[in-house]
């Protein structure tokens, strides 16, 4: 059997639903018609069908003691849980972990074997409060991906009783760790238009309602990889970059009566199912190619007409509202966040003159120029800007150099002794991107986008 497409990660959403029930920690609402049987030390739910010969087993675990790391406890969960219980035929597939209220979730995913069974072993174990609670789902079939599904998100594991008992971290009252710790001080962002942006490990997630916005970190673009295939680059990425992460279930453009492929839109639409969540959505993908690399966004929602309404231009080739999604890429500075060197990657530009009279070329001008940041945890700064303008082959250039403190709040940097020896205020921002993060400082007429150096 092919792995179930829901669940692999928990869901807290301790949804209000009739026939809720209690085990240990864990509220739940257990499937409809399953056989029940349950000891001191676990509950458990079984459906089968023995004229199709499948079955699908619930298992919960009592809570136990542990300060081990979340990743930790998972492998020697593994170890007794599921390999006990069934011939496990690899090592588990692992999901991303997922936290709330002071429990972080592994889960992975395996193939099994049993009594001449074939099935998929799926243990999702809970960490915090010194405690460690498990969650095993043994199933031959992805008939009962919907029970599955719904049982997971009825979970809740509740924090045990007893003021002293604290978080593997320490806290009495944790708090939510980023969803990607990469040593900044913000991960999130709450727009005034009602959207939230959110770090990933792959992409910004940004969300409103029922709506939520992938921005996918840069990818390589290489028009080798499916030219001569007859697919377009908005095809290729689909087929082959969007199915790491959804299944696709229709496919469909909105060309608006173009047939001529260059004037096409890099716009794809239809029906997938999330492969973490099991959701179904209609997903809107925007594909911007700049040299060498990709950018992909994707909007996520309960139906085409959800999109339709909230990106009513997403497939315009020039002015998407999908793609505009970019600039939600968007985080505060910290206090402690600009502490290094911070380089701009060099920047220039070069005009070829030709004669009006002649038509023969005279000449090139051109203009270049560089900029290094360097802030220390004491507030002072050293600022070098390097450049060259004019004709190539006898440019004039020039050299400037700044040494002052500066101040940071969440969205600006201000720093002292600047040109004529003047305070100067930046507009300042994070772009997240793939392994770091990209620090925008704007003020009238100048724009420095600058790169930490490592």
């Amino acid at each position: 059997m092919r792995p179930p497409a829901i669940i692999i990660s928990l869901f807290f959403c301790a949804n209000l639903i009739a026939q809720q029930q209690k085990f240990d920690l864990i509220t739940y609402t257990p499937p409809q018609g399953w056989k029940k049987q349950a000891t001191e030390q676990t509950a458990q739910w079984q459906h089968e069908d023995a004229t199709k010969g499948t079955f699908c087993i619930i298992m919960l675990f009592k809570s136990i003691p542990s300060k081990a790391p979340s990743k930790e406890n998972f492998d020697a969960a593994w170890e007794t849980v599921v390999k006990e219980a069934v011939t496990i035929k690899s090592a588990p597939e692992m999901q991303p972990a997922a936290t709330e209220d002071g429990w972080e979730v592994q889960s992975g995913y395996a193939p099994f074997e049993s009594e001449g069974q074939n099935g998929i072993a799926i243990l999702a174990t809970s960490t915090g409060y010194a405690k460690m609670v498990n969650i095993l789902i043994l199933t031959n079939s992805d008939v009962y991906e919907k029970q599955i599904a719904d049982f997971l998100e009825s979970v809740s594991i509740a924090k045990p009783a007893g003021e002293d008992i604290k978080s593997p971290a320490g806290d009495k009252k944790p708090a939510l760790p980023p969803p990607v710790a990469d040593g900044f001080s913000f991960y999130t962002t709450n727009f005034d238009d009602g959207w939230v942006s959110t770090v990933k490990e792959d992409w910004v997630e940004v969300a409103k309602s029922n709506v939520k916005v992938l921005l996918f970190y840069a990818l390589p673009y290489n028009a080798s990889d499916f030219s001569g295939t007859g697919l377009m680059a908005r095809d290729y990425y689909w087929d082959n970059h969007l199915s790491k992460y959804f299944t696709p279930q229709t496919k469909q453009y909105q060309d608006d009566g173009e047939y001529i492929g260059s004037l096409k839109p890099d716009y794809v639409e239809g029906w997938a199912k999330n492969k973490q969540t099991g959701e179904k959505v209609f997903i809107a993908m925007r594909l911007n190619i700049v040299p060498n690399a990709a950018y992909i966004t994707i909007a996520a929602a309960p139906d085409e007409a959800t999109i339709r309404k909230q990106f009513p231009k997403a497939n315009d080739k020039y002015s998407s509202d999908l793609a505009a999604m970019s600039s939600y890429n968007k985080f505060a500075i910290g206090k402690n966040d600009l502490t290094g060197t911070w380089v701009s990657g060099g920047n220039g530009a070069m005009l070829t003159w030709y004669s009006t009279t002649t038509g023969n070329n005279i000449g090139s001008t051109a203009v270049a120029k560089s900029d290094v940041f360097r802030f220390t945890s004491g507030a002072s700064y050293s600022s070098t800007h390097n450049g060259a303008t004019g004709w190539v082959g006898s440019m004039n250039s020039y050299q400037q150099e700044y040494k002052g403190t500066y101040t940071v709040t969440d969205w600006t940097v201000t720093a002292t002794k600047r040109w004529d020896g003047k305070k100067e205020k930046f507009d300042a921002w994070f772009e997240v991107v793939r392994g770091g993060r990209v620090l925008h400082l704007n003020t009238p007429g100048i724009t420095y986008t600058l790169f930490k150096e490592k």
